[in-house]
């Protein structure tokens, strides 16, 4: 037989080694976002981030990528405001974290943003999708009759998870980490502003969960795949008192 060329096999072990791992988080700008890519890119599984997000040129997005660009993780921001940008930014991509593009805010457009999400997933081949969303409550106002906000959430989870058999929920609890948060100071303002009801969050329990545990059921989920709705919930139960 020929004999192979060591240069050649050389350079074919220096991509192997040197090849691009990369994590593509759709709506990757929020806390809990940045949260778990740092996690996520910590034992040297991924050195490349593709970041979709409404804004993902905000001050806060810079400063991040220089965080991440120092660890030798390079970040390819994009913005994806519409489905068609969505569509573009997707390309090419194996394994997609879908984070609601607004974790403080109940808009009705998170549930098609979801939905689409999906779809393109499927239509690009992605082999699978882990979608990181919050456990909701009956807080916003719904224009289908007869339904509550958690009735029409959950209808377009299912959905979703119609559109996309590579597709796995993970529905969180409150969600911390050891960087500040300022929670406690947004609920303030939202319940003088009347944005949530004082009298939910007197009777309200909460289940706070790590943004490390969270990051683990998405690899674990990145890696062995699945189909499915799954609820992430903290061990102690706990009041806004």
């Amino acid at each position: 037989p020929k004999p192979q060329n060591p240069l050649k096999l050389t350079s074919i072990l220096y991509l192997l080694r040197n090849k691009q791992m990369e994590l593509v988080i759709v709506n990757g700008a929020s806390n809990i976002s940045k949260r778990l890519i740092e996690a996520l890119v910590k034992n040297g599984k991924y050195n490349r981030v593709r970041l979709l997000d409404f804004k993902p040129y905000h001050q806060h997005v810079y400063a991040f990528q220089r965080e991440l660009s120092q660890k030798g993780v390079i970040v390819d921001k994009r913005i994806t405001t519409n489905g068609q940008a969505l569509d573009i930014a997707l390309e090419g991509a194996d394994k997609v974290v879908y984070v609601t593009h607004d974790y403080t805010s109940l808009v009705a457009c998170k549930n098609n943003f979801l939905i689409g999400t999906a779809k393109l997933a499927k239509k690009h081949g992605v082999k699978n999708l882990v979608a990181v969303c919050p456990i909701e409550h009956n807080l916003a106002y719904t224009e289908t009759e007869g339904k509550t906000w958690v009735e029409v959430r959950q209808e377009a989870e299912l959905s979703a998870l119609n559109e996309n058999k590579n597709l796995t929920i993970l529905n969180t609890d409150l969600v911390y980490s050891d960087k500040p948060t300022h929670l406690i100071h947004y609920i303030a303002q939202k319940v003088a502003k009347g944005s949530i009801a004082a009298p939910f969050l007197s009777d309200a329990t909460f289940r706070p969960i790590s943004s490390d545990d969270v990051a683990s059921a998405v690899a674990h989920k990145l890696l062995k795949g699945g189909h499915g709705s799954f609820a992430l919930r903290g061990e102690k139960e706990l009041t806004i008192k």
